[in-house]
């Protein structure tokens, strides 16, 4: 694997598969992303149970048309997280029917 660092201009417009990840998780961009001029660090968050690009509520942040950049399909995995038991389920949904 090649750092983003020593890639040329063209590598850059291309990465298949580009994945960022951390301790508490990965997003995998599917296919051909252009990572030209993306700022991860204001672009990416990725904390305990969640996930995000381009976060809506920061004016500096521009998020891109649809399928360009980051703001396209991803796989996202979250670490540490616990599935509840059908039974907590089903009493969630029962409370919320009330």
């Amino acid at each position: 694997m090649i750092s983003l660092s020593r890639m040329t201009l063209r590598q850059l417009q291309h990465v298949n598969n580009f994945t960022i990840s951390n301790e508490h998780g990965s997003i995998m961009f599917v296919n051909d992303t252009d990572l030209t001029d993306v700022d991860f660090v204001k672009t990416v968050t990725i904390n305990p149970k969640v996930a995000e690009v381009y976060e809506d509520t920061d004016p500096s942040v521009i998020k891109p048309p649809v399928g360009q950049k980051l703001n396209k399909p991803a796989v996202i995995t979250l670490k540490n997280i616990m599935a509840q038991s059908k039974k907590t389920h089903d009493e969630k949904i029962q409370i919320f029917k009330a």
